[in-house]
């Protein structure tokens, strides 16, 4: 499983993560860790208009994120 959040507030919505992660420790679920994405502020990072993502660390570490778990499911 592959969590990513964002917020309006600062922490881009960490204690809702580790809140879910224990969760998911209970039911014994696999959730995929390292990076995490956590997008803060979002509102500052995303075009009103068209809603696309226009915040370029953002959308680099996303798709950073999204290339580890590819890589992740292909070795399993």
């Amino acid at each position: 499983m592959l969590i990513q959040s964002a917020s309006p507030g600062t922490l881009g919505g960490a204690r809702m993560q580790y809140q879910l992660r224990q969760s998911l420790v209970f039911l014994d679920a696999s959730a995929f860790n390292v990076p995490e994405v956590m997008v803060g502020a979002v509102q500052n990072k995303v075009d009103e208009a068209t809603g696309e993502l226009t915040d370029q660390g953002t959308r680099d570490l996303i798709a950073k994120h999204l290339a580890a778990f590819a890589g992740c499911v292909r070795s399993e």
